[in-house]
Formats: C-alpha cells, sequence, structure tokens
C-alpha cells in the first residue's frame, strides 16, 4: 500500500498541474488499473505452490482411507 501511494505521488508530481479534476483522476485511475492487472494476471508464483498442497493434501487423504498413511512433509 505504502509503495502504491508513493508511485501514485510521483507520477501525480511529474505534472504538477492538471487542467481539470477528470485529467487526475484519469491518470490515477489508470495507474491504479496497471497495477490490478499486474496483480490478477502476473501472480502465477503464489497459485502454482497452493495447488501442490492441495493436490498432496488430497493424496494423504485417499491414503488415510486406504489403509496406507504414512507421514509427509507438504513443501511448496
Amino acid at each position: 500500500m505504502e509503495r502504491l501511494n508513493k508511485e501514485l505521488r510521483r507520477r501525480e508530481r511529474c505534472i504538477r498541474i492538471f487542467p481539470d479534476e477528470n485529467s487526475c483522476i484519469r491518470l490515477l485511475g489508470s495507474i491504479l488499473q496497471d497495477y490490478s492487472e499486474d496483480w490478477t494476471c502476473n501472480r502465477i508464483y503464489l497459485t502454482k505452490p497452493l495447488i501442490r498442497i492441495q493436490e498432496n493434501r488430497l493424496q494423504l487423504m485417499a491414503e488415510k482411507r486406504n489403509g496406507k498413511e504414512k507421514p509427509k512433509t507438504c513443501s511448496a
């Protein structure tokens, strides 16, 4: 959050004077939209470990049901 605020302030300082309120909103909105797209599209590395953990958990549950319970560590 702090980094985002700093980036918005940095971009705002470059322009210094906005012609009207809508131009300011347009600039800040485009910056926020860019950050949003980065977080929703490019953060794949956060989901892959979660999928591996879920697969391991399902495998452990299946082994438990079949009577083959073995202690395993889950590394993502």
